[in-house]
């Protein structure tokens, strides 16, 4: 037997980030279910929490809009479950009644707690999520200026194995990542991410990047036993087909043809 109840909240509501995804937080669909063995004995209760969110957000029916993001076939829904996430999945944004939400936390929940396990996928839309803030009537706060004129954005390349799974970059400013693949492939997802950031950016200044490998990463997962040793000779020892890819790739960043900054 399944049973369900609807939990319904009292503002001020949060708003919630799961996955790629934010809404705000009007109430928890519960639903519980009777466990069985193979015999027809009873075993338990077996109970999911599942979030209900808006996309209105009538505390900030005034507030921010912008015209930079185009809206969703979807936007203006209430009552949403989303599920395929349960409570222990979501992670808390802002409230509701706040103007703004920081653009670092952002991009710190996208990248902690959006990337699967062993580097594959996607890292989520900053455009949808900024599209989704703006329907809610909340505004990304961009960094101070003088945090802005960060230069550098280091890459880093990650893998198991001998061979490398994904790279990411990240800064004061912004975030980047792709899984291991071609050097025009990963460019290209790096493009589309920036293309998001110049999007909030329109209108304001705008910083300069440049990337670099860092310099300071052990490269010794890339090497073979020769490879130990300081820093420059585990580089020197990578194979020579990934070593040119990621020096490709960051050639490729700062040649102004990807990055829109």
């Amino acid at each position: 037997m399944i049973q369900t109840q609807l939990l319904q909240l009292q503002p001020p509501y949060q708003v919630i980030y799961c996955g790629g995804e934010v809404g705000l937080h009007v109430g928890t669909l519960i639903v519980a279910c009777e466990q069985l063995d193979e015999r027809g004995l009873y075993l338990g209760i077996e109970t999911h929490s599942y979030p209900v969110v808006s996309y209105t957000n009538k505390a900030r029916s005034a507030g921010f809009r912008t015209h930079r993001f185009a809206p969703y076939a979807e936007t203006g829904e209430e009552g949403v479950v989303w599920n395929r996430a349960e409570l222990r999945d979501v992670y808390p944004l802002c409230l509701g009644t706040d103007e703004r939400v920081a653009l670092q936390r952002i991009d710190w929940l996208r990248y902690e707690f959006s990337i699967p396990a062993g580097g594959a996928g996607d890292l989520p839309s900053l455009y949808h999520i900024a599209a989704r803030l703006s329907e809610l009537g909340i505004a990304i706060e961009l960094p101070e200026k003088e945090e802005m004129e960060v230069p550098q954005v280091l890459v880093y390349v990650q893998g198991e194995a001998g061979e490398p799974s994904y790279v990411y970059g990240m800064s004061k400013t912004a975030v980047f990542y792709t899984p291991w693949a071609s050097v025009a492939e990963m460019a290209d997802r790096i493009g589309r991410q920036s293309r998001d950031y110049e999007q909030l950016y329109l209108g304001d200044d705008q910083p300069h990047i440049t990337f670099c490998l860092d310099k300071e990463l052990s490269y010794s997962d890339f090497c073979s036993a020769e490879g130990e040793g300081t820093l420059d000779e585990q580089y020197m020892a990578i194979d020579p087909e990934i070593r040119e890819g990621m020096e490709q790739l960051v050639q490729r960043l700062n040649s102004g043809d990807v990055f829109p900054f």
